[in-house]
């Protein structure tokens, strides 16, 4: 068992129907291809970590999500070679079908495993004793902690004199891929708004961008860019960019007035 901190998500009961899906291709097709989608949709979830013992503050034993700084102890195994396992479910059945009385707490993969390889974790198992499930080495990790974008979405303010205007976008994202952006942003507490724009420079091909409202001088996370470019690049045209702009001041003012939020920080 080890320490865990900063343990942050949304909702307090995910769902995981894409990662399950990706998972089950997988385990059909065993190509790169299907590989790769699970990578995806892994990085876009937030899983269920069993917890060791109830949470100050969280009454009954009760399931939570947890959206401050917090320490909470963490359930490990061990596997054959005696290295340190860490388990982790995709549902609540599935976690209960494996310890009935398991108390758990969800976290945002992308959040979760830069934590886990802080530690001695040498794998991480997704739905222990499960049909649908699989095996993360270290390696593995490491791999979908640091991993590029293949199209990476380009970040920075606009320069002073260039003529920028914005409007909606002309297409609309679909619901599940909203909901998944706003799951991810819970996550980072600097990010207060985001707006999904269609933006020209200087009478340019218009393109879509995505605004997210943060303090004066803030700088995006680059591993956050990264795990939204995943969720939205899909969405995009082929050979479309996809621009992250910093949003503060009488910009921000000239956005809201003109483009509705898909995401607010409650």
């Amino acid at each position: 068992m080890n320490f865990l901190q900063k343990l942050l998500g949304r909702p307090a009961t995910p769902e995981n129907h894409k990662l399950l899906r990706a998972i089950e291709r997988a385990a059909q097709e065993r190509t790169p291809e299907a590989s790769a989608a699970v990578n995806r949709e892994l990085l876009l979830s937030s899983l269920y970590l069993p917890i060791a013992a109830p949470i100050d503050g969280v009454k009954n034993r009760r399931p939570t999500t947890l959206k401050e700084k917090t320490e909470v102890r963490y359930l490990s195994i061990r596997n054959s070679a005696g290295e340190t396992v860490v388990p982790v479910f995709t549902d609540e059945p599935t976690l209960r079908a494996w310890k009935p009385d398991a108390i758990w707490a969800a976290m945002p993969a992308n959040q979760l495993f830069p934590v886990l390889l802080q530690g001695s974790v040498a794998q991480v198992v997704i739905n222990l004793g499960a049909a649908a499930g699989g095996v993360l080495s270290r390696a593995e990790l490491e791999s979908l902690v640091t991993r590029t974008v293949a199209n990476p979405a380009a970040t920075g303010k606009i320069s002073a004199g260039t003529r920028v205007e914005f409007k909606r976008p002309a297409k609309s994202l679909p619901p599940d891929v909203v909901e998944r952006i706003k799951t991810i942003l819970e996550g980072y507490p600097a990010i207060t708004g985001a707006f999904l724009m269609q933006m020209s420079r200087d009478g340019s091909a218009p393109s879509r961008a995505f605004g997210l409202q943060m303090g004066q001088g803030a700088v995006p996370d680059s591993a956050m860019l990264k795990v939204l470019a995943e969720c939205i690049s899909p969405e995009l045209n082929a050979n479309e960019p996809l621009d992250f702009i910093p949003l503060n001041g009488s910009l921000l003012e000239t956005i809201e007035n003109a483009i509705p939020a898909i995401y607010k920080r409650g």
